[in-house]
């Protein structure tokens, strides 16, 4: 991404950010963690495997 400005800069990855996030909620809902136990169990599992 660039931008004429720093401003703008921050302004386009701010949004950019917003996009994929909104993204992700509607269409790949389980990419994103709800809750830091998800984390931990995710990460114990992978320890056994």
């Amino acid at each position: 991404m660039s931008s004429a400005t720093i401003g703008d800069l921050w302004t386009l990855r701010c949004e950019v950010r917003e996009h994929m996030l909104t993204w992700l909620r509607a269409d790949q809902p389980d990419a994103l963690i709800r809750h830091r136990l998800e984390v931990e169990a995710a990460n114990a599992r992978a320890m056994k495997a």
